[in-house]
């Protein structure tokens, strides 16, 4: 049987313009929701500051950080300081954004989202005085507890009047660390300067012309060819899991072995993790509150399921102090990945592209924070290159401020255009996390002057296995002869 023709085109920026997104709770913990529109808010002003709109903002020279957050600052102080009731306040804090307009052309919203983000800065500040007050006291009690117990044995009962007391006391420390830590995990990374606003924006396109000779979706592809048992995985597990059966089971391994041995190939260290991690891994990673609601726990335990590889990858050196020649480090596991989130019945969610249970091959680099937007353009290049070695047509997506993911300073979508089904299928997603990781897992870099700072994390599918395969069958299923051609590529896995 003669391959399918093939032709490629490399673009850059794209002519198709990006669908537009609403925002979305970018804590997805148990928050209240009002806050999270604000936080989401609040990425969008500090990236806004610096963006052209149209005429509403000059070309000026690019603002700091620091000048973003004053101004942000300021207008938080105008709504917080007003004494004036909630009805004057709401109309206050719309004139302000609309006098100010020309400078500070922002959403009616933006400014209630300073006010909510405020009242909950109130709780913290409470939380905070509560905490340095108890801790005064506990040490206080421990230094005169040491004391006396030096002095001699006359002073026992006081001792063991003081030992109570700290007893008593240290568990209300505990709890209110543990207040002001759950407070702290709520906040997100922020966003890279330069991000889109409002819509993602199309950054390059690649087009492979396969002969393609079928109007067969994946979904039913699978069935015809019986890479699946939809019954049997019903029957075991329920919907959204996938058994995979003959040739399926052969081309999941082919495809988990070749892309293990590119990414090898390309400088990464491979790596098998367990795939039961500890809580405070994932709120090292930004899991929680990201997927907590998300997350498969076991019952009576701190275990939970793994919800992707990058988990145990960058925790692998928590608490460690790295030296500047052992970087970058670029690390390369395969896991299964375990996601509880719900799903609504329906067409996009049939077939391998939505799993409670998926399979994918992750890569992560930790890296110098000078280095880390010019080794995600590499990191970006690396999946890149397996997409170009299966020859399947893709795009690269840049995020938006309302779109990135809770620990992310930066991220690219690379999207797949499956030529039956007529739609584009995110097949990985690309992160900087900047240092928002690192500081979580207190993962350290010590300088040749003994200057200890933080590494850049970063992350990205190389690739979601199972929504390849979907994909695979797309592009290389032949009709006549109900089968699928295996790619050149892949031919030397297949060796059962």
């Amino acid at each position: 049987m003669r391959k399918p023709k093939t032709a490629v085109r490399e673009t850059g920026e794209a002519e198709i313009k990006s669908n537009s997104f609403s925002p979305v709770d970018l804590n997805c913990g148990k928050i209240d929701p009002i806050l999270g529109t604000a936080i989401c808010d609040l990425r969008r002003v500090i990236n806004c500051l610096d963006t052209n709109e149209g005429k509403k903002i000059k070309a000026t020279k690019k603002p700091s950080r620091e000048q973003k957050l004053s101004k942000l600052l300021k207008l938080t102080t105008l709504v917080i300081v007003s004494p004036v009731s909630s009805t004057s306040l709401t109309e206050l804090a719309r004139e302000e954004t609309l006098s100010d307009s020309d400078s500070f052309p922002f959403s009616f919203s933006l400014v209630m989202a300073s006010l909510f983000i405020f009242v909950d800065s109130k709780k913290s500040e409470k939380v905070g005085e509560k905490t340095r007050a108890l801790r005064k006291k506990v040490n206080e009690l421990r230094q005169l507890r040491n004391q006396l117990s030096q002095s001699g044995s006359e002073n026992a009962n006081q001792v063991l009047k003081l030992k109570k007391e700290l007893s008593l006391n240290a568990p209300n420390l505990l709890a209110l660390d543990q207040e002001v830590s759950d407070l702290l995990s709520r906040l997100p990374n922020l966003p890279s300067f330069g991000l889109p606003n409002r819509e993602n924006k199309i950054i390059a396109k690649t087009e492979y012309s396969h002969d393609l000779k079928h109007n067969f979706t994946h979904e039913k592809i699978l069935r015809k060819l019986a890479l699946i048992d939809e019954e049997k995985s019903i029957l075991l597990s329920g919907s959204k899991f996938a058994v995979y059966q003959g040739f399926g089971s052969q081309l999941l391994h082919a495809l988990i072995n070749f892309m293990r041995s590119e990414n090898s190939k390309r400088g990464y260290r491979l790596f098998d993790t367990p795939y039961l991690v500890k809580a405070h891994n994932l709120y090292n990673t930004g899991q929680f509150h990201k997927f907590q609601d998300n997350l498969y726990k076991l019952e009576d335990s701190d275990f939970y399921l793994l919800p992707t590889a990058e988990v145990c990858l960058v925790n692998l050196y928590q608490n460690q102090i790295l030296t500047e020649g052992e970087l970058p480090l670029n690390l390369c596991a395969y896991s299964p990945c375990f996601r509880a989130e719900r799903m609504a019945a329906g067409q996009e969610n049939k077939g391998l592209t939505r799993l409670h249970q998926f399979h994918k091959v992750e890569l992560v680099k930790i890296v110098k924070p000078e280095n880390s937007y010019q080794e995600l353009e590499a990191l970006v290049a690396d999946v890149r290159h397996l997409l170009h070695s299966l020859k399947i047509s893709h795009r690269v997506v840049e995020l938006c401020n309302e779109e990135l993911g809770f620990s992310a300073a930066k991220t690219y979508d690379l999207e797949v255009w499956l030529p039956a089904s007529k739609k584009w299928l995110e097949i990985s997603s690309c992160s900087n996390c900047e240092d928002f990781q690192s500081r979580r897992a207190q993962i350290r870099i010590k300088n040749q002057e003994g200057k200890k700072y933080l590494p850049h994390t970063l992350n990205g599918s190389a690739l979601a296995v199972d929504r390849l395969i979907a994909t695979l069958c797309e592009y290389y299923y032949n009709e006549k002869e109900n089968r699928l051609i295996i790619p050149e590529v892949l031919k030397s896995y297949f060796v059962f």
